[in-house]
């Protein structure tokens, strides 16, 4: 039963970095939910740091197939998240409050963001000598919209799947 339930997951995140990639993307520039930053939280808060990784690996493989930006930069980015996401789940959270895990997704997603937009800005300027900005307002309004979002959506699913008695999720911070 648990290898079909990673077998589960591990086609949930392709499925999930692929829609993210052809669907979300073309609404515009930046979208304003990301749906593997949403789907990785959620395993880290469920499932824990080794298996996560796995599906870290998915989807920033998947997402470097497909993206313009260097070779490895979501995967990196994506490793790091998860990284960091489950030492501060290690050393701060419980699973009693609901505004870790808000913050947590927050400062994830933030991360996310402002990381993919300096690498576009260093390869625009440094490597194609063009003049593009960094930070602008818009930008950085977009930017917490979208990590608000993600926080939202993050906490929401981990709440309807912690509830399915037929799931049986056994949430990671509590084992």
């Amino acid at each position: 039963m648990q290898i079909f339930k990673h077998s589960f997951f591990g086609l949930v995140t392709m499925l999930v970095t692929l829609f993210q990639i052809s669907a979300i993307r073309t609404i515009g520039e930046h979208s304003f939910i990301t749906l593997p930053i949403i789907i990785l939280m959620l395993y880290l808060l469920i499932e824990g740091f080794r298996l996560t990784l796995i599906h870290t690996l998915i989807a920033g493989f998947i997402f470097d197939i497909f993206s313009t930006q260097p070779f490895g930069t979501y995967t990196v980015i994506l490793l790091i998240i998860v990284f960091l996401g489950s030492l501060i789940m290690a050393t701060t959270l419980s699973v009693k409050s609901n505004l870790p895990i808000l913050f947590l997704v927050f400062l994830s997603s933030i991360f996310f963001y402002l990381t993919l937009e300096f690498v576009e800005y260093f390869v625009n300027n440094f490597l194609h000598n063009s003049n593009s900005s960094f930070y602008t307002g818009t930008f950085l309004l977009w930017m917490c919209v979208a990590a608000v979002l993600n926080s939202v959506s993050v906490l929401a699913l981990y709440r309807i799947f912690s509830s399915k008695r037929n799931f049986k999720l056994k949430p990671y911070m509590v084992r």
